[in-house]
């Protein structure tokens, strides 16, 4: 899936670094200040808007780069969906709402991503693949979630405030009052399964 395996390299040149960075990150001083500090080393901002720009901005950098997300989960799915099946590797700096694959990976702010970046600290992580109906393709890494999961992260993604696990608990409180089942059809590892769910179903 073009990540690299377990184990430590040498310390990440940042000529070899392109950040992802959310937009709202701009906004805030200090994580800003983070960004371009990263910049002012080497490093190189992605312009892409869509997974495609992206994608085509990370193949042009040649192999061996590194891929880092300066934002949340939502900056962490689309780096993953710009690289994935690149000779690349993928770095986060925590600096979202949510940060749960950042948590994942032991991470629990900026300053502990930029210092696994600069230390070259690799681990290698399973990529999930999603082909939907009319044949698009996802990637995800960590989690994927459909149902009332799903429907409360777009939901939370709709507020404009507030921020972390406020924001989530205020959607959690307005999507439950539309919670009803889902038909589901599910094959994971060969296996089928169907029936109804309580909109909630993990793979």
């Amino acid at each position: 899936h073009g990540h690299r395996p377990v184990g430590r390299r040498p310390a990440v040149s940042t000529v070899s670094v392109l950040l992802l960075v959310k937009p709202a990150v701009w906004r805030h001083a200090r994580r800003a200040a983070v960004v371009r500090s990263l910049v002012a080393d080497g490093a190189t901002v992605l312009t892409g808007h869509n997974a495609r720009e992206l994608r085509a901005q990370i193949q042009a950098a040649g192999p061996g780069v590194t891929v880092v997300a300066c934002g949340g989960d939502g900056t962490v799915h689309l780096a993953v969906n710009a690289s994935a099946g690149i000779d690349s590797t993928l770095a986060v700096v925590p600096m979202g709402t949510g940060n749960d694959f950042a948590r994942h990976l032991g991470l629990r702010g900026h300053n502990e991503g930029v210092a696994a970046l600069r230390a070259g600290v690799v681990r290698e992580l399973d990529l999930g693949r999603i082909e939907l109906q009319d044949g698009t393709v996802r990637y995800f890494a960590g989690i994927a979630s459909c149902g009332f999961d799903a429907e409360v992260n777009e939901r939370a993604n709709g507020y404009p405030g507030p921020q972390g696990t406020a924001k989530y608990l205020a959607a959690v409180l307005g999507q439950v009052r539309s919670l009803a089942a889902l038909d589901l059809q599910v094959r994971i590892d060969d296996r089928h399964h169907d029936g109804r769910d309580r909109k909630s179903t993990r793979l």
